[in-house]
């Protein structure tokens, strides 16, 4: 179901804002990822201790970050056809704003985990009754 409302919000964004093809094709691999990533780690993590949890869901949100900027840092440059130099400094660029953004997930997450995850096993448990 993830990777069908990662696709769905995927197109659903290209239609609203334009189909740019290296970022249609970065979201679709992506996203569809993250949302595997995500449905596995709350399966393996179910029984776990809600801090535990916490922190697993950190890691992966960073380690995702990371992973998008890695994307980016190929797709864009494969699409528009960079020169090696144009390359390497599209790398350098993204560095800085991968580590911004992999903080900004990390507080983010941090703040929101406890609240959603509440929020998800009470519509779960109405949704089961």
């Amino acid at each position: 179901c993830g990777c069908a409302v990662a696709i769905s919000y995927t197109l659903l964004r290209s239609f609203l804002f334009g189909f740019f093809p290296n970022i249609t094709i970065l979201y679709l691999v992506y996203y569809p990822l993250f949302a595997l990533a995500a449905g596995l780690l709350g399966k393996l993590t179910a029984k776990s201790l809600p801090k535990k949890r916490l922190i697993f869901s950190l890691i992966t949100v960073c380690l995702f970050t990371i992973l998008f900027t890695a994307l980016d840092c190929v797709i864009t440059p494969i699409f528009f056809e960079y020169t090696r130099e144009a390359w390497v400094a599209y790398i350098i660029q993204a560095t800085p704003v991968c580590l911004i953004q992999s903080v900004c997930a990390i507080i983010t997450t941090a703040l929101l985990f406890f609240p959603l995850t509440k929020t998800f096993f009470k519509i779960n448990r109405g949704a089961n009754r």
